[in-house]
C-alpha cells in the first residue's frame, strides 16, 4: 500500500481499525500530500510496524488535526515512524506509541513542522518514558499528557 493514496483528494480514510501489523515500507507515504484529509485513520489495533512501515505516511497532509491512536504500538522497526506527521500544520493531537524506551531513529522527524497553525498541540505519551523535546520526540511547544496501558 506504499503511496496508495498519495496526492489523492480523499476526505474520509479507509477503515483500518483492525490492522495489527504493518510490514516493511507497508504504508510509506500512503496518504502524503492529501490536503482534504482532516483526521488520520483509526490505527488503534496496530501493534507492530516494520522498517519504514509508516515512513512519511501523512507528510504534507496540511489539514489533519487529529493523528492516529498508537497506544497499542509497541514494536517499531528502523525508521518505522519517520516523518509520520511531517508538515501537518494544523495537527492538534497525536498519540505516541506505547514504548518503554524512546528511540529517536525510529521516530525521526515524526512531528517535524507539525502543529504550527494549530491553536493548541497535545501529545499523548506513555507514562514514565523519557522523550526528547524536539521533532524526534515531542517539541517543547506541545503539551504532554501521559497515558498508561
Amino acid at each position: 500500500m506504499n503511496g496508495m493514496f498519495q496526492y489523492c483528494a480523499i476526505t474520509t480514510p479507509p477503515v483500518m481499525s483492525s490492522i495489527e501489523s504493518i510490514g516493511d515500507d507497508g504504508f510509506a507515504q500512503m496518504f502524503a500530500y492529501n490536503e482534504n484529509l482532516t483526521t488520520a485513520p483509526n490505527l488503534s489495533s496496530l501493534e507492530s510496524v516494520g522498517y519504514m512501515g509508516l515512513d512519511y505516511t501523512f507528510s504534507q497532509c496540511s489539514n489533519i488535526t487529529t493523528g492516529s491512536d498508537l497506544k497499542n504500538l509497541t514494536n517499531i522497526g528502523g525508521y518505522g515512524l519517520r516523518g509520520l506527521y511531517s508538515s501537518c500544520y494544523k495537527l492538534e493531537e497525536v498519540t505516541a506509541p506505547n514504548v518503554s524506551e524512546w528511540n529517536t531513529s525510529r521516530m525521526q522527524s515524526w512531528i517535524e513542522y507539525a502543529g504550527g497553525s494549530a491553536e493548541s498541540r497535545t501529545a499523548n505519551v506513555p507514562a514514565g518514558v523519557t522523550i526528547p523535546e524536539n521533532n524526534d520526540g515531542v517539541p517543547s511547544n506541545w503539551t504532554r499528557v501521559e497515558y498508561t496501558n
